[in-house]
Parts: C-alpha cells; structure tokens; sequence
C-alpha cells in the first residue's frame, strides 16, 4: 500500500494495539468500544505531524528523483537498505545512516529512476515516551467524549476542570505540548545550496 509519504508498505498498522493500550492503562478502559478507533485516530494525527509511519519496523520500499550526491529516505529510523537500482540495475550501497541519508556507488541523476528497499521504524516497546504520547492522546480522546463538562458541584464541593483540558480535542488534535514531545520522532530535512 502507498503511504502518504511517498513509500510503499505491506501494511500499516496502528502506533500501539488496544492491547498495549490496555497493559499502559492498567486495563482501565478494557472492552471500551471508542479505544480502537481513537487508537486509529492517534496514530494517524502523530505520523502526519512526523512525516512518515514511525513505527513499527516495516519493510518499506520506495522510488524516487536521482540527485547529484546522496538520496534521502522519509525516515528517521533506518535499519537497513535491503536493495537499491538505478534505471533497474542493480547499485552497491556504500553507506547509510539511521537519519535515512543513504549513498550509493553509482551516477543517480534522473526522474524516477532510484529505486530502495529498506527496513525502517521505531519499536514503539522501546520507546516509552512515544508509548506515552498516545496513550495520552487516546485517554483524551476517550475522557472528553465521556464527561465534557467544565464545573461539576455535588454538596459543599465544586470542582472546574482546567481550560488546557477542555481545549484538548484527544486523539486527532495534537496540541503544542504533545508536538514537543514528538519532536524526536519528526522528519526535518535541511540541505545546503
């Protein structure tokens, strides 16, 4: 299937699974119907923030533009370049970051004619702070469609809920604390003249 990066996967599944949802959660929200979706929800709100799938670890494979010097994946999580042609000829890879910065020992220039196979994402289990995110995106999404109000009075006590709190839209929304915290994950490019 082709992404809305431009790259080719097998399937894209969510960020996490209700599973690892319910094991962050305690199981708190267990058989809550509204978990799947907001999990779905989520998971395409942080990767269209980020620029590409993020996690997990997929195959991907993509076809692009030779340039003069060296070819970027949409990635910042590169394990490995599996293949790479040019003009349908198989190329050597002579090196590569993690960062999807990849060089190969063979003239690239010309339209659509670099094409790359490769393995790229984050283990979502191995990194807690991205689990968190949408975790938190998820519980928001889940917590406002459930209480939405503002002030609740029961007797001599009143509670109001913060304004940061009602604003939050949950799963779909990403407010400016949660575009900090994914600020590792995003795809940035920059390239001199």
């Amino acid at each position: 299937m082709l992404t809305p990066w431009g790259y080719e996967v097998d399937e894209l599944p969510d960020l996490i699974t209700v599973s690892d949802f319910n094991e962050a959660t305690n199981s708190r929200y267990a058989g809550d119907a509204r978990i799947e979706p907001a999990i779905a929800s989520a998971s395409a709100a942080i990767r269209a923030y980020c620029g590409w799938h993020v996690a997990p670890v997929l195959d991907c494979s993509i076809t692009l533009d030779g340039e003069a010097g060296d070819i970027w994946l949409p990635t910042n999580a590169l394990a490995s370049v599996t293949s790479a042609t040019v003009g349908g000829d198989d190329v050597t890879v002579t090196g590569s970051n993690r960062r999807g910065r990849v060089r190969l020992a063979h003239k690239t220039c010309g339209l659509g004619n670099v094409a790359i196979d490769y393995v790229a994402g984050y283990d979502v289990a191995a990194c807690p702070d991205l689990m968190g995110v949408v975790v938190q995106r998820v519980m928001a999404s889940v917590a406002m469609t459930t209480y939405g109000v503002s002030q609740e009075t029961a007797g001599g006590v009143s509670i109001s809920y913060s304004g940061s709190a009602l604003s939050d839209l949950g799963s779909a929304f990403l407010p400016d604390s949660v575009k900090a915290a994914l600020s590792t994950y995003r795809l940035v490019r920059s390239h001199a003249a």
